[in-house]
């Protein structure tokens, strides 16, 4: 039944993000580096962070940054490391889409009363809690 949700859920983001030209996986690993500007958020932690692998995050990344969305800087604490850094075309780009992602979250949830969605979210996180530790 997740994958099934899943499935619908990301076609119709997919389908909703298409006119401006960016991808659910872009739109989440912006979100994730924007809403962690005040951190230093590389590669590794945002793969983490998405529930995705090296390979994956890798491409992901290198096609953004190539679009303009992120750039890539290095660490003031670590010299060798690279952290990600949301561009302005990519905060445009962000800003943008948000009240799509919204919008969306908005209609899925729309059949539930306060309480359903309160408990549904709280369920959501504490499965998503103990995938991400067990795995």
């Amino acid at each position: 039944m997740l994958r099934s949700c899943w499935i619908k859920l990301n076609t119709t983001f997919q389908k909703r993000l298409l006119p401006f030209g960016i991808t659910p996986d872009q739109y989440t690993a912006l979100r994730w580096i924007y809403e962690r500007c005040g951190e230093e958020t590389n590669q590794v932690t945002l793969a983490a962070l998405m529930f995705t692998d090296a390979n994956n995050i890798s491409g992901l990344l290198s096609r953004m940054v190539k679009s303009g969305l992120i750039k890539r800087m290095v660490s003031s604490s670590d010299h060798r490391m690279k952290y990600l850094k949301i561009t302005p075309a990519g905060l445009k780009k962000f800003n943008a889409t948000r009240p799509v992602a919204l919008s969306l979250e908005e209609e899925v949830l729309a059949g539930l009363n306060t309480a359903d969605k309160e408990t549904f979210l709280h369920l959501l996180n504490r499965l998503s809690s103990d995938l991400h530790h067990s795995v």
